[in-house]
């Protein structure tokens, strides 16, 4: 029972601080144009490109509330950016598996002709099979700069 205790205060003290992180993340729309990052700007252009897709390809049923993408991790460049997000509730709250897998979206993107678009999914709900990898390997484009993935990524392909 204490070993329960201790985790969820962990958790709920995660979830604080995640929050608090989402709170900073998103405050995008309220910050003037000229105070925003180079990297701010580009993640909000990144957002709006991936969200359709997301919404194409992975939500089952539409969430109950408004929802929005929010990056956990980023890596981008002038021409390609790699990217780790989950969508949440506007309130920070995660959205129930009713409505999408419950996993990170991983996705790879690349700027051509002034838009950000999808060059490669590499979101799972588990780790690939071998066969998958090697299919991944065959397929991941060769332009997209490796040192942009996450170190499993770049490891594997």
């Amino acid at each position: 029972m204490i070993k329960l205790i201790i985790l969820l205060t962990i958790l709920n003290i995660s979830h604080t601080f995640a929050l608090d992180e989402l709170k900073k993340s998103t405050s995008l729309t309220t910050v003037n144009k000229e105070h925003r990052t180079t990297k701010q700007i580009q993640e909000y252009e990144i957002s709006k490109s991936i969200m359709p897709y997301i919404e194409k390809n992975y939500i089952f049923k539409q969430p109950k509330e408004e929802y929005m993408i929010v990056f956990q991790e980023s890596k981008l460049s002038k021409k390609f950016a790699r990217i780790d997000a989950v969508l949440v509730y506007k309130n920070g709250e995660f959205i129930d598996g009713e409505y999408l897998p419950d996993m990170v979206f991983a996705l790879c993107i690349e700027k051509i002709d002034d838009k950000w678009k999808i060059v490669y999914d590499l979101s799972r709900t588990d780790l690939p099979s071998a066969n998958e990898l090697e299919l991944i390997k065959k397929e991941f484009p060769s332009n997209f700069p490796k040192k942009l993935l996450s170190k499993f990524w770049y490891e594997s392909i």
